[in-house]
């Protein structure tokens, strides 16, 4: 009953002074880092199900700028300065394994509801559009792709291979018009951060 009453909230937004409108299918999404189970395990495709989420992001946020997918796990060879990215990435099997194609399990009831977010740190382009292949013939219907993420935060990799925003959007650019030449469907979401840390500033909101 609370989780029904919680989602119609959430699916009509409605502002004071202003005409109720409804949110566009998909709004609402949700996002795991699975460090402790996996996406195929037992019920998990029904329990999503039952959630009623829209869209459901692999691998997750931050640990996928490290994400090594035909492992189904982080991977890096240095001290990564995030301390959980080096934890993770040294940790050893038996460990849970998240691969796409696990993932596509667990998205079954609807397959184009997966948000991929591609590693644009430690992976190249050809590696990661291998991932989207293999996920498509996994059963997944590629619609949503996001390019990258938190790389605005000052850490030596992301500098490393962005050294600046500008760097970012050339690299973006080429990725998503390599990504929509073989996912049509496909729409990619490039970051963006403002300079602005106040939720209520004005330059923020627009």
């Amino acid at each position: 009953m609370l989780r029904t009453l919680l989602l119609s909230l959430l699916i009509t937004c409605v502002s004071a002074g202003e005409a109720v409108r409804q949110l566009p299918p998909g709004w609402l999404g949700a996002n795991a880092n699975l460090g402790r189970a996996t996406w195929n395990a037992p019920g998990m495709a029904e329990q999503l199900a039952s959630l009623g989420l829209g869209t459901l992001r692999y691998p997750g946020g931050t640990v996928g700028n490290y994400w090594a997918w035909r492992d189904g796990w982080v991977s890096f060879g240095g001290e990564a300065a995030l301390g959980h990215i080096t934890t993770m990435a040294r940790q050893r099997p038996p460990r849970p394994a998240n691969t796409p194609q696990q993932f596509v399990q667990a998205i079954a009831a609807d397959p184009a509801s997966g948000v991929w977010m591609l590693n644009l740190v430690t992976a190249d382009l050809a590696d990661q559009l291998a991932m989207l292949r293999t996920a498509q013939t996994a059963g997944a219907v590629i619609r949503r792709v996001e390019l990258g993420n938190e790389l605005y935060f000052a850490l030596p990799e992301n500098r490393a291979v962005h050294p600046t925003a500008a760097d970012y959007a050339r690299e973006a650019g080429h990725w998503a018009a390599a990504i929509r030449a073989e996912f049509p469907a496909a729409r990619c979401a490039a970051l963006a951060h403002g300079k602005v840390e106040d939720a209520d500033a004005p330059e923020r909101k627009r």
